[in-house]
């Protein structure tokens, strides 16, 4: 039976990465993954969410274990690209290692062999079969030479998991005898390559016309251009900010569409790339199915006009091999000074209209480039020119890691004669994308109508910033990350355990009070999440004279978790912005559905079986119902007045946020902000400091001021999907937060001092600041205080 049960397990193992597939979009394909896992070590899974009586806020945690959970490696998990090291000036000649010429790596598909006379030695199932028997008989002869494990000693319970793991890896060890961790990723190539070898040759399909591919371009261009059209919220705003006219955006791409000679699918995703760029939106976006992306080994942040070294992935880039470290200054990349290059991306791609947001995106695509997102993925070698803290330069050759493209480019389907070229002048408009039917019964209806009324606030490229490669699990500088770039602020006296959702600890500062630090890293979470995070903040409360809130780098998320959140930092409601929102028949239809079912509710209870006891941790009361059928109200008015953008509205009807009956946090708070919060990371800090509820510290936000949509549609070009912000959302002065974020109320960017000795003028800044905030040491107490410390000269004013 246990043989039996092991084989089960390693069969769906397998086929679950047999079904693993290069080509899924990005919010399924990049999810951060976890270090892969040596089977010498124990292997601990992390567990689910804690439930609240099991935090452990009664007493410190100092040295509570950090608990990692093992999981797929990520497709950048190569052979390390051992680097070549040699003296770029002759004065550090001898003071730099001897020239080192190690093996450097690139991770590609295996070419495709070509079919082989005997179409049965290739069947890719037979081969796959073959593989999985294999490997199973492997692993179950390792168990039964293992014996039974519970009564054997760690080392034996070790060596079954180096033996098991090299039976499913093709028995690659290292040189100290040990199974090294090698990425699932590669563990199954064998198969995927058997299945690719088992193509056969086929005779060519009929090509269409050049002419019949770019008329299939110019109707899905024009598809593209009616949902902006018909969806962009903030197309009045980018005209004004920007002088953008969509129209001439589309005729640019229709002329450049007419200009290939030989249309190609790569040149059309180019090409509606730079219209969607042109929008100056960072809600705005579009991706394709690809699986081409390189990565370097390394991060690489600007600060002062010069770049630095951000992080070194020590597991691909050892210390011996690679004597640099962050802080260290990147002179030139690959043979042009690196401010030179970072321009040059900077005009291939400009993302949001944000000068220091779209400049820390162009430096992380100087050593990441994704093809889903459109960016060129170089191949081959590099070359990087670093400075060493003490003035020693070498030159750095590497390598690429590069993943193929794997995703066939193949001629349109013309469907006989279906796309003959049309007047360019009359482009035919494509039919609406159709709405999903509603559930049946009123509850259903009711329940789907008011879901697809709630947005999403998240960036739509937040799965491809947050990816990371195995050996970045703790990159301080990553996208979402659960660690930040923020250093320890204070002498520790209490540290929340590391399994929790999030980071937080009380700290002391240098006059003896104590300060609260929660990170947020970002608004994802869900109902259990936020009743951990009213936990610490009932905590705090109790213990602290204020609380520092830690959010840069955060990608947004969900609005109703952002509510939770916010309605236990105060003592009373706050005020949320304004929205101008696109509205369609669509709108109307969810409207009427939501008043239809309006008098059958009258109770909470009710409502509860309906919507459940909260949104994402915001609770559910008669009070926001409410709220929520005026606002259908108003929605349904207003298409039936022939608006399609429409007048301001609360979103939602929630005019205010109600603050939590019990978790409630009423004492200073500061928010931590910088140039890649977007959205949610946007709204956060604007609602709190609208509210004179919290300070701002740092740089400004990224200013992605709405609520997104998503669409994906039938095409033959590869587009997975588009997204488009259908709201404009106006803050408490009646300026947009569209483009123009949250500025700090304290300015403070990280300059290259904070690179090299940890971010000790971050830590001493904010102190500063919030010793301001709090005012005069003294006992704790319950009074929010200031709004905010008076800015610096350097910030300018803070937004209404």
């Amino acid at each position: 039976m246990k043989e039996s049960l092991l084989r089960r397990t390693v069969s769906v193992f397998i086929a679950a990465a047999l079904a693993w597939s290069p080509a899924l979009p990005a919010a399924a394909q990049f999810r951060a993954a976890a270090t892969p896992v040596r089977p010498t070590a124990p292997m601990t899974a992390a567990p689910a969410v804690l439930p609240v009586s099991s935090l452990g806020l009664s007493a410190p945690t100092l040295s509570a274990p950090n608990l990692a959970a093992p999981g797929l490696a990520s497709p950048f998990s190569a052979v390390s690209p051992v680097p070549q090291v040699r003296s770029a000036n002759p004065s550090a000649a001898t003071a730099m290692s001897p020239a080192v010429a190690l093996p450097s790596s690139i991770l590609s598909a295996p070419a495709v062999a070509p079919a082989a006379a005997n179409p049965k030695a290739q069947d890719p199932r037979a081969a796959a079969a073959k593989q999985v028997g294999a490997m199973t008989f492997a692993v179950s002869a390792a168990v039964k030479t293992a014996g039974p494990v519970a009564n054997g000693t760690s080392e034996n319970a070790q060596g079954l998991g180096a033996a098991v793991f090299s039976a499913l890896t093709g028995g690659r060890s290292s040189s100290r005898g040990q199974a090294e961790p090698i990425p699932v990723s590669r563990v199954f190539s064998g198969i995927r390559r058997s299945a690719l070898n088992g193509v056969t040759e086929r005779p060519a399909a009929p090509q269409p016309s050049p002419e019949a591919t770019r008329t299939a371009m110019l109707r899905t261009l024009e598809f593209v251009a009616s949902v902006f059209n018909a969806h962009y919220a903030p197309l009045d705003w980018k005209r004004e900010t920007f002088g953008t006219e969509l129209a001439a955006e589309v005729e640019k791409a229709r002329l450049a569409i007419r200009s290939m000679q030989t249309p190609t699918t790569r040149e059309f995703q180019d090409i509606l790339a730079r219209l969607v760029g042109s929008l100056k939106d960072y809600h705005v976006g579009i991706q394709f199915y690809s699986t081409e992306m390189s990565r370097l080994p390394l991060g690489i942040v600007g600060a002062g006009g010069k770049h630095y070294l951000a992080t070194v992935d020590r597991e691909e880039l050892p210390e011996e091999l690679f004597p640099f470290a962050p802080g260290d200054e990147v002179v030139a990349f690959d043979g042009r000074p690196t401010a030179e290059v970072v321009a040059e991306l900077l005009q291939v791609k400009s993302e949001g209209g944000a000068e220091a947001t779209d400049r820390s995106l162009a430096e992380r695509r100087l050593t990441r480039r994704v093809r889903q997102a459109g960016d060129t993925a170089p191949q081959g070698p590099v070359t990087l020119t670093i400075r060493a803290a003490d003035g020693r330069e070498a030159e750095v050759g590497m390598e690429w890691s590069h993943v193929p493209e794997l995703i066939p480019q193949i001629p349109i389907r013309d469907g006989g004669g279906l796309l003959e070229p049309t007047n360019p002048d009359q482009p035919t408009r494509p039919a609406d994308v159709g709405t999903e039917p509603v559930d049946a019964g009123w509850a259903s209806s009711l329940r789907a109508a008011l879901m697809k009324l709630i947005p999403s606030g998240l960036n739509p490229l937040a799965a491809l910033l947050g990816r990371r490669a195995p050996g970045e699990r703790l990159n301080p500088y990553q996208i979402g990350g659960r660690e930040s770039f923020v250093p320890q602020l204070g002498t520790v006296v209490w540290q929340g355990d590391p399994r929790l959702p999030y980071k937080a600890y009380i700290y002391k500062t240098a006059d003896g009070r104590k300060v609260g630090y929660i990170r947020i890293a970002a608004y994802d979470g869900d109902a259990r999440v936020a009743a951990v995070f009213g936990a610490i903040m009932k905590k705090f409360e109790a213990e602290t004279d204020s609380l520092v809130i830690d959010q840069v780098n955060n990608p947004g998320g969900s609005l109703f978790y952002m509510y939770a959140l916010l309605s236990r930092l105060s003592a009373k409601p706050l005020s949320l912005p304004t929205q101008k929102i696109v509205i369609g028949e669509d709108d109307a239809y969810e409207s009427i559905q939501t008043l239809m079912a309006a008098q059958q509710v009258t109770s909470e209870e009710q409502l509860s079986q309906i919507l459940g006891p909260s949104l994402d941790g915001y609770r559910v009361t008669m009070r926001l119902w409410r709220s929520m059928v005026a606002y259908a109200q108003f929605i349904y008015s207003q298409l039936r007045a022939g608006q399609r953008l429409s007048d301001l509205v609360a979103f939602l009807g929630i005019e205010k946020l109600e603050q939590h009956p019990t978790e409630r946090y009423t004492k200073p708070i500061m928010v931590l902000v910088n140039e890649l919060d977007f959205s949610c990371g946007d709204f956060f800090p604007a609602i709190l400091q609208d509210n004179g509820r919290a300070a701002i510290f740092g740089v400004r936000t990224a200013g992605a001021g709405g609520a997104v949509k998503g669409v994906q549609f039938p095409n033959q070009f590869g587009i997975a999907g588009l997204s488009y912000t259908w709201t404009i959302a106006l803050r408490a002065g009646g300026m947009p937060i569209e483009n123009l974020g949250v500025t700090p109320d304290v300015a403070y960017t990280p300059t290259a001092a904070d690179l090299k000795d940890g971010y000790s003028g971050y830590r001493d800044a904010v102190n500063a600041a919030l010793g301001g905030l709090m005012g005069p040491a003294g006992p704790a107490s319950a009074d929010p205080g200031p709004s905010a410390p008076t800015p610096t000269t350097d910030s300018g004013p803070a937004q209404p």
